[in-house]
């Protein structure tokens, strides 16, 4: 009987785990793409973060700087893709079992998930953005 029943959902879990695969390749892939443009934006404001350095701006003035754009990118990021997926989710609705196609506790975790990975990514280039100032002016 044991066997039957093994047979009988094999195929479901098959999709199972590779969905939940899936699911975390995705995860791992937006934060490195969330990591990756953040990196190249501080790259990029490094003579900014510079001269506001040398006007007398502190380390930590200048990182929340960084982390507000972050943090202004990720709210409309987050309202994007909650408008995204609640008009895609009519599409999903056959694949969901057990969860309605509209179930708030999903699109909160998913969303509050997809929040901490963002400010996570974002935190790191910001923090890692030292800037000196010397090199900085010199360069100019």
């Amino acid at each position: 009987m044991e066997e039957r029943v093994a047979d009988t959902v094999a195929q479901r879990r098959l999709v199972m785990v590779l969905t939940a695969c899936f699911a975390e390749l995705a995860i791992i892939l937006s934060a490195v793409g969330v990591y990756g443009v953040f990196a190249y934006s501080v790259g990029q404001r490094r003579h900014e973060m510079g001269v506001r350095l040398a006007l007398g701006a502190s380390r930590r003035r200048v990182m929340s700087v960084v982390l507000m754009e972050a943090m202004r990118l990720i709210v409309v990021g987050g309202f994007a893709g909650a408008g995204a997926a609640l008009l895609l989710c009519r599409l999903l609705a056959s694949m969901l079992v057990g969860v309605s196609a509209h179930d708030a506790v999903s699109f909160s975790a998913a969303r509050g998930l997809m929040v901490v990975i963002a400010i996570v990514a974002s935190t790191i280039p910001a923090a890692e953005g030292r800037t000196d100032v010397a090199s900085v002016l010199h360069s100019e």
